[in-house]
């Protein structure tokens, strides 16, 4: 600031306050009441071109803000008491991050007098807390998760599923019979590997980290393992694990679709823990309703929001852009993976896309990401 006028009161700012860059033009306008900002507020470049106006009140940013470039706007926000209320039209944040890390944590969290027939099933609580991420996870993209059972049946179908898989060295969903396998249990290893997701590397909860990741070279065309995690009628399931091999039980159908539910997102809009997705995931937009997009006519548009919640002028550039249809949990999955997303707390990006060529938004969000609800942090591992 090279020059700056301005009004006191009782030693306090007070009246119209302006200043201005070392160039001579206008830097920020302003009105204080002694020491507090209120009214009307505008901020520019030193060129002029670039432009903020908004309004406080109380010192708290309240009403619209605008950012112009030019002739073109960049941004309109809504604030009220200081929080951002609306950006571009969107509710950004529909929850704080305390209020959904402290659900998140509810929902991971073993309950109270918890208690496990280990005689019958020593994996119990290692299945139970597998079931209780997958609920965090489908929780966290607004998807049914109250009332998820584990069967167990299908514990030891999938149990079976790792067995054979550990002795073959492998993952496959249609495994052959290891030599010397008994013929009943590779039977019944055969029918759980070919119902479930497969892991290598991962205990059973992680796994379910794994199969949300599911952006590999071999699944980042369908992701399918994340597919079946957030398939909305999933009401049961069953996690089973041998050695460094764990199956979980996916084709289920038995809960209902839920009503006015339009679409399966992940990262969601809103905040999302910083360990529960990674920079190198893939973004997923599941359309549930309506006519299911053409890659042809598909247009997606990331953009960093900074500090003051302006998105950059231009998109991150993709390594994978596709679209995956029906067949695999439920929806049509627009798929892409923006390069350069920095995952840590206080991130965000608008997200836009467009099913017509670009001819116009047919969904746009806000997705950012807060601090870690403290389950553990992901690990590598593989999946199929």
């Amino acid at each position: 600031v090279k020059r700056l006028a301005a009004n006191y009161k009782k030693d306090q700012l007070h009246g119209r306050y302006e200043s201005y860059h070392a160039n001579g033009e206008r830097y920020i306008t302003a009105n204080y009441e002694l020491g507090v900002l209120n009214g009307e507020y505008a901020e520019r470049d030193e060129d002029g071109s670039w432009v903020l106006t908004g309004k406080y009140s109380d010192d708290l940013l309240d009403g619209v803000l605008e950012v112009h470039e030019g002739d073109s706007r960049l941004v309109q926000q809504k604030w009220a008491a200081g929080k951002l209320v609306e950006l571009e039209g969107v509710k950004p944040f529909p929850k704080t991050p305390e209020e959904l890390r402290g659900e998140l944590a509810a929902i991971l969290a073993e309950p109270a007098g918890a208690e496990y027939d280990l005689a019958a099933d020593a994996l119990a609580p290692a299945r139970a807390a597998a079931l209780r991420r997958l609920q965090a996870y489908r929780h966290l993209c607004a998807l049914p998760w109250k009332g998820m059972e584990l069967v167990p049946e299908w514990n030891d179908l999938c149990d079976a599923a790792a067995e054979v898989n550990e002795a073959n060295g492998e993952l496959d969903h249609t495994p052959p019979r290891p030599d010397g396998f008994d013929p009943q249990r590779y039977q019944q290893g055969y029918r759980g590997a070919s119902n479930s997701n497969l892991c290598v590397g991962k205990d059973m909860a992680g796994s379910v980290d794994s199969y949300m990741d599911d952006s590999d070279a071999t699944n980042i065309d369908r992701v399918g393992h994340r597919r079946w995690c957030l398939n909305p009628p999933m009401r049961r399931t069953g996690f089973g694990v041998s050695g460094r091999f764990s199956a979980m039980w996916s084709m289920d159908q038995s809960g209902s679709m839920p009503k006015g539910l339009d679409a399966i997102v992940y990262p969601p809009p809103g905040w999302t823990p910083v360990d529960m997705f990674g920079p190198r995931h893939a973004w997923n937009f599941g359309v549930l309703r309506g006519k299911a997009p053409r890659l042809e006519d598909v247009r997606v548009s990331v953009r960093r929001l900074d500090e003051r919640w302006i998105p950059a002028a231009e998109s991150l550039e993709f390594d994978h852009k596709g679209v995956a249809e029906g067949g695999i949990g439920t929806g049509t999955f627009v798929l892409f993976r923006p390069v350069g997303v920095v995952v840590e707390p206080g991130a965000a990006y608008l997200v836009e896309l467009s099913f017509d060529g670009g001819a116009t938004i047919a969904h746009s969000y806000v997705s950012g990401f807060c601090a870690a609800n403290g389950a553990d942090a992901l690990e590598a591992g593989g999946e199929d």
